[in-house]
């Protein structure tokens, strides 16, 4: 009987240890370790190894293949247990992504169209690009789940604001004092005389409060010098808003969890969708959790189509980031839509988060996410190969990737898409649920269905909806050709629907 390949997880602490007991099938000694139990002179790990119901301490030889959930941009230690064990056999290289970083190797990628429209922050170019846009995001290089996200905007009577995104998920944010009482007032904002906001709770409870602004001044230095208080000397990105699409008057995104499998491929193995808080301009404050299948039949602009093109972006972008940053085998991607349903890629995270997951109760997802990272590393365990991210480097669907938008990111109108080249985005119990519901059946039909199973057919939306029901009492729709009567559907969407077949005119 051939000896259990050691398999070890670098953590920072060993928690959620009851979903690594789901890799028993694998046959593989899992050491779950961190740097503080590795002795690099006798070349021994102290860590925790379970032994078929229980976890137990051990000290255990260097593992053959490291699976790294360290939450950190620091490469140092990845970089040294590397050259111990063999080349390319420690994968995620670095977990904590720098958002600039990130951008510069997708801008000028084949999903760049994809990205909002993105600058470093300088004084010297936020006043032009406010009069440019009118509203921008200012976010750390550096994230930290959500926090620090703020909105600024110039208002059409030049005021400059800047709003923090607080709500109950996000009490522990702390801004001055000075600020909590004077938000609309021409102060800037200071650092000193911090509280925390946890003790307000009034303010907390108060709506009013959620959306206020903490700077708000019709001075333009006023308010450059009150940012550059706010966030000092760390890097932040500042980055065109764009108006996400909404499901019950909150916006939502789309969470794509990308992973390698087996035969060291990307493969998508499942997501779910965020949505906000209603006052909320940025989804990592959510206060649901909803898998696919429900957020498609909520009333929103997204569908199936656009789901898969999702699907296919977020390869893409996992082969981009691993050619450029190094050996990776997980991410996660987060896509939003905007107002016209067009996708715009909001983040992306080099230590999903998993726990979330738990929230739509998707058993397969949960289980994907533990152990397709050690099928990935008993792939390396058994091949040499000391440049994995150089294996099975896609073929770029140019007519999906490679769209034409103005340099400025305007929005464009239509996706297009290859139907030979997509794969499923859900697995095959929900792609069967998929087809027995109501509201994403196989073939709508146009002449009877109601909003909800209408809208989801492709680029149709909410507003279109309602005008087929509309226009079909007096004219029923005959073929594809008749959908050119619908306001903004011209023949190349009438075509696009038609290709995708999903519509009966019976």
């Amino acid at each position: 009987m051939a000896k259990k390949p050691l398999i070890g997880i670098l953590v920072r602490n060993p928690t959620r240890l009851r979903y690594y007991e789901m890799t028993k099938p694998l046959n593989v000694h899992l050491l779950i370790f961190n740097s503080k139990g590795i002795n690099w002179t006798n070349k021994r790990i102290d860590g925790l190894v379970f032994d078929g119901t229980k976890w137990k301490k051990k000290n255990c030889p260097f593992p053959s293949v490291i699976y790294n959930r360290c939450y950190s941009i620091k490469q140092h230690l990845v970089t040294k247990l590397d050259e111990v064990i063999g080349k390319g056999k420690v994968f995620n290289c670095i977990t904590r992504f720098d958002k600039w970083r990130i951008h510069q190797i997708l801008q000028n990628s084949s999903v760049g169209s994809y990205l909002p429209n993105t600058h470093l922050f300088h004084n010297s170019n936020l006043l032009d690009l406010l009069s440019k846009y009118r509203k921008l995001i200012l976010k750390p290089c550096i994230g930290n789940f959500g926090r620090r996200v703020y909105l600024i905007e110039q208002t059409d009577n030049n005021k400059f604001k800047l709003f923090i995104n607080i709500n109950r998920k996000n009490i522990n944010e702390q801004i001055s004092k000075d600020n909590l009482n004077h938000f609309h007032t021409e102060k800037s904002v200071g650092e000193t005389n911090k509280i925390n906001i946890q003790k307000l709770h009034a303010l907390i409870n108060d709506e009013a409060f959620l959306d206020a602004a903490i700077i708000n001044t019709s001075n333009p230095q006023n308010f450059t010098k009150g940012i550059d208080d706010l966030i000092k000397k760390e890097r932040f990105l500042v980055q065109k808003f764009i108006p996400l699409d909404q499901t019950d008057q909150k916006i939502y995104d789309i969470r794509m969890y990308v992973q390698k499998n087996e035969q060291g491929k990307w493969i998508v193995t499942g997501g779910l969708s965020r949505v906000a808080h209603p006052t909320s301009y940025i989804t990592n404050l959510s206060t649901e959790i909803k898998s696919f299948i429900n957020i498609l039949e909520r009333n929103n602009n997204l569908s199936v189509i656009i789901l898969k093109t999702m699907k296919t972006l977020s390869v893409q972008i996992a082969h981009e980031i691993e050619k450029k940053i190094g050996h990776l085998g997980e991410l996660s991607v987060d896509f939003g839509l905007d107002e016209q349903g067009n996708p715009w890629l909001i983040e992306v995270n080099g230590n999903p988060q998993r726990k979330i997951v738990e929230r739509i109760n998707d058993p397969k997802l949960t289980k994907d996410l533990y152990v397709m990272p050690i099928k990935y590393a008993l792939f390396l365990a058994s091949n040499k190969i000391k440049k994995p991210f150089l294996v099975n480097s896609p073929v770029s669907n140019n007519n999906l990737l490679q769209k034409e938008r103005m340099k400025d990111q305007e929005p464009i109108s239509k996706i297009k898409q290859s139907s030979k080249t997509m794969e499923t985005i859900l697995s095959k119990s929900v792609l069967l649920e998929q087809l027995t519901s109501s509201s994403i059946t196989g073939k709508i039909l146009i002449n009877s269905a109601t909003l909800g199973p209408l809208q989801k057919i492709h680029r149709i939306g909410p507003a279109r909806a309602k005008q087929i029901i509309a226009m079909r009492e007096s004219h029923p729709f005959k073929s594809y050709d008749d959908l050119q009567n619908i306001k903004g559907v011209g023949p190349t969407l009438a075509n696009d629907i038609k290709t995708q077949g999903l519509v009966s005119f019976d």
